[in-house]
């Protein structure tokens, strides 16, 4: 007849008790998993305010960026060397012909940059149309600028 077995007791085998191992220790988790799951929210968050943000912007009426007036008075001050030049080869022509074709056309160019250098700076002048104390230099380009023109004026006979 077989030994029954009381509660509690395990069946020997041999003379020890079998030994109970404990569960190995977890793994550490790997660092690319934690940064992953750290930026992995950063990027949907970022994503979907993209796609939002970028629907509104586009849906409204493209952004209209004011010209910078400083951008502007560098291109007009870069032609004074170029009126300078050309009012050289006026007054060196030999030909009338050459010479008032030559000057009309310098005329031309030159009253353009005068508008378009008021443009810019007749609506700084004060009442009694003198520009701010900080802006007075550039007075002395538009007097060079007139002062080409008188003489090219005064040579061909107004």
């Amino acid at each position: 007849m077989p030994e029954m077995r009381q509660p509690g007791k395990f069946p020997q085998r041999g003379s020890q008790r079998p030994a109970r191992r404990s569960p190995p220790p977890p793994k550490p988790t790997p660092v690319w998993v934690k940064v992953g799951l750290i930026i992995a929210p950063l990027v949907l968050i970022g994503l979907v305010a993209n796609l939002y943000y970028g629907k509104e912007s586009s849906s409204s009426e493209p952004v209209v960026q004011k010209e910078d007036p400083n951008v502007k008075i560098g291109e007009l001050r870069k032609q004074i060397p170029k009126f300078k030049a050309d009012w050289s080869k006026f007054a060196a022509a030999k030909d009338s012909k050459e010479q008032k074709k030559l000057g009309d056309a310098l005329v031309a160019r030159i009253e353009k940059w005068g508008e378009e250098w008021d443009a810019i700076f007749e609506p700084l002048r004060d009442a009694k149309g003198k520009l701010p104390s900080d802006l007075q230099a550039y007075s002395k380009d538009r007097a060079e600028v007139n002062q080409i023109r008188h003489d090219i004026l005064k040579i061909s006979g107004f």
